[in-house]
């Protein structure tokens, strides 16, 4: 993508008078192929994903803009970049549709998450919720959307609360209850 211009000299250290010198310009990165000068103004045809306008010449077309039908599949939104655009997956909060990315951007909320007066999705604390929902001999931690449940370390006659020795509620024989 290359243009010419022409400039007639006359006289001087160039050469003879009326010598015509041709020199060579790159065409601004929105022209197809062929331009009659330089910048979005000076392109002949624009590429896709342009628009030719008397004003700007080449104008990017906005592919997420409002007005247009949306290229992304659900569960993903779009980003207009220069001359194209892209889609990119929501935030895990989110049940299927967002406008953007991040929690706030949800049209609705995935099980495990609930809208809170940030107007976010966030993370619902099962275990916080039923502290029963873990069987004997387990411990209930939140994960993001859901929760799991852990064995009790081995210290633990029959209940833990968390984690490791300090999670236990009693201990089995051979252990004790630390001082902290």
């Amino acid at each position: 993508m290359i243009w010419k211009r022409e400039i007639a000299r006359v006289g001087g250290n160039v050469g003879r008078a009326g010598h015509i010198l041709q020199f060579a310009l790159e065409c601004h990165y929105s022209c197809a192929l062929t331009c009659r000068g330089p910048g979005q103004l000076g392109c002949d045809k624009c590429k896709a994903g342009w628009n030719m306008t008397e004003e700007e010449g080449c104008r990017d077309i906005d592919e997420c803009g409002s007005g247009t039908e949306l290229p992304c599949e659900g569960g993903t939104f779009c980003i207009n970049t220069v001359g194209s655009y892209r889609c990119e997956k929501c935030d895990a909060a989110c049940a299927d549709n967002c406008t953007g990315a991040g929690p706030e951007t949800c049209e609705t909320c995935a099980d495990g998450y609930e809208r809170k007066e940030s107007d976010r999705c966030q993370d619902v604390d099962e275990c916080e919720r039923n502290a029963s929902l873990c069987e004997k001999g387990t411990y209930c931690e939140n994960v993001p959307g859901s929760h799991e449940c852990k064995l009790c370390d081995r210290a633990c006659e029959s209940a833990c609360l968390g984690e490791g020795p300090r999670g236990c509620v009693d201990c089995t024989v051979g252990y004790r209850p630390s001082a902290s």
